[in-house]
């Protein structure tokens, strides 16, 4: 998602694995996408430079949104 991007964000408390999503992960907000591997859940950035990041049962995590639209200014 390119700097000075606009999210339109729909505020829902779950995901679809592949959706991009706001998420609340261990007092951080952050955007990535949302993936299930079997009963594994992960929030991957879509910069191939940094690693996937695993959601633990004890990790304090909540969906907050998914993305449905990104502006971007021309």
């Amino acid at each position: 998602i390119p700097d000075g991007a606009i999210l339109i964000v729909h505020k829902q408390s779950y995901a679809e694995n592949g959706n991009i999503v706001v998420a609340f992960l261990n007092g951080e907000q952050t955007v990535k996408y949302f993936k299930t591997m079997g009963e594994d859940l992960y929030l991957v950035p879509a910069n191939n430079n940094y690693l996937p990041i695993p959601i633990r049962k004890t990790d304090d995590f909540m969906v907050l949104g998914k993305v449905v639209e990104i502006r971007v200014s021309l």
